[in-house]
């Protein structure tokens, strides 16, 4: 009997190893793939802590207190990301079928208070955007913060139908303008700031760039000298399909009223290069070219 114990009692312990063996090559497994988590998406092996997210691993410091460990943030996620079946703050005007819809003359106005992006070294501008050319002239703003940077369309000053990205420096405003005419249809936008330039991307292709000047200023010994405009600082709002302006004498105004629709911006508080730009346009162009032939299809049969 004490034989048939033993016997048993090793049995168990066999399985109880092969079981911990499992569940090492099963945690191996979960960590060279990621695990997917409705709340975290598919996050990366470096926050796996076996078969569970490190952030949802209740921990002991040592002292009788148990924490939990926070989940590392992603550096190169996006300050802000607008699709249009959400949004982070404000009202939308129009939602339609996931994108943003703008008419020219309208009262309701997207905005949002944005710490993340009162000072920044770097940044990308990213947007999927059809304007529409035939309600006006003028300038369409995107997506800007006020005395920090704007982007937008340019349907008044030559040549028109072009698109414009541009940064303020503190003294003055660095314009960089693509050099082809816009199409009418959806297309892809990405603008780049970093030090010492500004550069301008239509559907993932490098389509201007400008050196940004360096500023003047007069040193504690009286003498002017030249500095480098290495970041944009403002504590504006950051303002959609419309550019905001503040002063004492006129009050808030909103300027240069977006006409068209707008999906898809992203927020970056890094430089893409024109590879990982072409890669998010290369990512989502098929959904846009999807919507191009549907909207061909209605117009066709409205005639």
């Amino acid at each position: 009997m004490f034989r048939k114990e033993i016997l048993f009692s090793c049995f168990l312990g066999s399985l109880l190893i092969l079981a911990a063996i499992s569940s090492i090559g099963s945690a191996d497994a979960v960590k060279a793939t990621g695990t997917f988590n409705t709340k975290f998406g598919k996050d990366t092996s470096s926050i796996v802590c076996g078969d569970k997210l490190c952030s949802e691993i209740k921990k002991d410091d040592g002292r009788g207190n148990i924490y939990q460990q926070e989940a590392p943030v992603d550096p190169f996620a996006p300050l802000h990301e607008f699709n249009f079946n959400k949004i982070e703050n404000g009202t939308l005007p129009e939602e339609i079928d996931g994108y943003l819809t703008l008419e020219r003359n309208r009262e309701d106005i997207t905005r949002m208070q944005s710490n993340s992006t009162n000072t920044l070294d770097e940044l990308t501008v990213i947007a999927w955007i059809e304007p529409n050319f035939e309600k006006s002239f003028g300038e369409y703003s995107i997506v800007g913060k006020e005395r920090s940077f704007n982007l937008y369309v340019d349907n008044l000053n030559y040549p028109k139908k072009t698109a414009d990205f541009a940064i303020y420096d503190g003294i003055t405003w660095t314009t960089v303008k693509s050099k082809n005419i816009l199409p009418e249809t959806w297309f892809h936008l990405a603008a780049v700031f970093k030090k010492g330039s500004v550069s301008l991307y239509v559907n993932g292709k490098l389509e201007g760039e400008t050196a940004i000047k360096p500023i003047r200023l007069v040193n504690s010994d009286g003498r002017t000298v030249e500095d480098t405009v290495d970041k944009i600082q403002s504590y504006g709002d950051l303002s959609i399909g419309t550019y905001v302006t503040t002063s004492k004498q006129n009050g808030e105004k909103f300027n240069n009223m977006f006409s068209g629709k707008i999906d898809d911006i992203q927020i970056f508080d890094f430089a893409m290069d024109e590879v990982k730009i072409s890669e998010i346009y290369t990512e989502k162009v098929s959904i846009y070219q999807d919507r191009i032939k549907e909207e061909l299809l209605v117009d066709s049969e409205a005639k």
